[in-house]
């Protein structure tokens, strides 16, 4: 996505944002507004959580894999790709990453 969908995406409230950078990352950087931060090396195994579980411990609504609008970021875009390469794999056929990541969102 690019800076501008990603923006009109985030005011129609129509996605579900996860940051997949490390905690202390986002401590020392900040985040992008309602985003829930999932590192990658625990996307996958988040993922496969069944929902009620996964609801419990992110605050996120995945009972319908193919229904949700997840859209993945970090940093620059390296770690959002393979995000959504996870997320597809799972079924999540509606998820997308933010290339731009949150360099590009705290510049702009």
């Amino acid at each position: 996505l690019s800076f501008e969908e990603f923006r009109s995406l985030i005011q129609s409230k129509d996605i579900q944002i996860i940051d997949v950078r490390e905690p202390d990352e986002i401590e020392q950087e900040g985040s992008i507004p309602n985003a829930v931060n999932i590192p990658l090396k625990e996307l996958s195994s988040a993922l496969s959580l069944p929902p009620d579980k996964f609801q419990a411990l992110y605050s996120l609504d995945i009972s319908e894999p193919e229904d949700n609008r997840l859209v993945f970021s970090c940093r620059s875009g390296v770690r959002n790709s393979m995000a959504l390469t996870i997320a597809l794999e799972l079924g999540f056929i509606n998820s997308r990453h933010y290339g731009g990541g949150y360099s590009e969102w705290s510049e702009r």
